[in-house]
């Protein structure tokens, strides 16, 4: 599966949450994306609890289907991951 080969490649984690969410907006069935999705959450959520508010908007949205939207709503997330990684590299 790609997804697998970019799981391997994309450095933030929450990049890796956006493809998924791009693979769900592409799929004929998105449900066959959940699980790595979720399992992707999970460890951020796990790691860095401050994304929660972020990762709830984007699953209101993908329970709704309206992927579209899930991507626009991860485009803070990502920019967040980036500047807290940004702010852990200075201190």
């Amino acid at each position: 599966m790609i997804l697998i080969y970019f799981r391997a490649t994309i450095r933030f984690q929450n990049a890796r949450i956006y493809l998924a969410i791009q693979f769900m907006y592409l799929a004929q069935d998105p449900k066959q994306h959940h699980e790595v999705y979720f399992e992707l959450v999970n460890n951020v959520v796990k790691t860095a609890p401050s994304t929660r508010p972020y990762l709830d908007r984007i699953n209101n949205q993908i329970l709704a289907g309206s992927f579209y939207k899930a991507l626009k709503e991860a485009h803070p997330l990502v920019h967040y991951e980036q500047q807290l990684v940004s702010h852990s590299k200075t201190n």
